[in-house]
């Protein structure tokens, strides 16, 4: 349905600010229901005034996002993980990252609630919603395993521990916020686990099939830095053992 058959050629030809300008979905619905539009109309333009509102609460949604990521910096790290006296790797905690961005999304009106939801065997899953003052948001999701090479930690620290790092990527994620030094493989903790068994081999011929099958994994994900930390390992077990 076009604006002339919603507006008279009579209120069409007054020099008002409405003739004069194209009519938004919100002045076709005025317009219908000061003048006695049948409720058909009404109900359409209401429909098309909704989805109006919607794209331009979108819009602002992603204008804050991008606003926000321009202004987000370079995030350093302030955590890390080590075996024995070596740094495995460095990542930027939750609470890093939360004291960083925080003020930066709330300025352009955003705002990040957390949830958790039922997840696959052996996995955690964390629910984020990002949500703008103007009234859209969008959901995000993660699954992270629960690791299972933690020396020293029940299955609720495991699982919390999972929970700190799903939160802290789901946030990367969200505003593109990227850190080289925290490898996926490692934060999962498989190679951590491979380190503390090869670390506890009893003897060289269980030593060395450890060392193969992780070598094996370590090759087909093209984890080059996986594989030198692997070897050090191995070679520092067989020194220790002189085996």
């Amino acid at each position: 349905m076009s604006t002339a058959e919603i507006i008279p050629a009579e209120s069409q030809a007054e020099p008002n600010a409405l003739a004069r300008r194209q009519p938004s979905t919100m002045d076709l619905l005025n317009y219908a229901l000061t003048h006695e539009g049948s409720v058909d109309v009404i109900e359409r333009f209401m429909v098309l005034h909704q989805k109006d509102e919607e794209r331009k609460a979108k819009q602002r949604f992603d204008d804050a996002m991008r606003a926000a990521q321009q202004e987000i910096p370079a995030i350093l790290p302030n955590k890390e993980v080590k075996n024995g006296q070596k740094t495995m790797f460095k990542y930027a905690s939750y609470e890093q990252l939360d004291k960083v961005i925080r003020p930066i999304y709330l300025k352009h009106g955003l705002s990040v609630s957390f949830n958790g939801a039922e997840a696959p065997a052996g996995k955690v899953r964390v629910l984020c919603t990002v949500s703008h003052c103007d009234g859209h948001s969008e959901p995000y999701q993660i699954d992270l395993a629960i690791d299972p090479g933690r020396v020293g930690l029940s299955q609720t620290d495991a699982e919390l521990a999972a929970q700190s790092k799903a939160k802290r990527r789901i946030l990367r994620n969200i505003f593109n916020i990227v850190d080289d030094q925290e490898d996926e493989l490692l934060t999962n903790g498989w190679l951590m686990a491979q380190l503390e068994d090869i670390a506890k081999a009893p003897n060289s011929k269980e030593l060395e099939a450890m060392f193969r099958d992780a070598y094996a994994k370590l090759k087909e994900e093209k984890n080059w830095n996986g594989i030198g930390i692997l070897v050090e390992a191995r070679d520092k077990k067989r020194k220790a053992c002189q085996w």
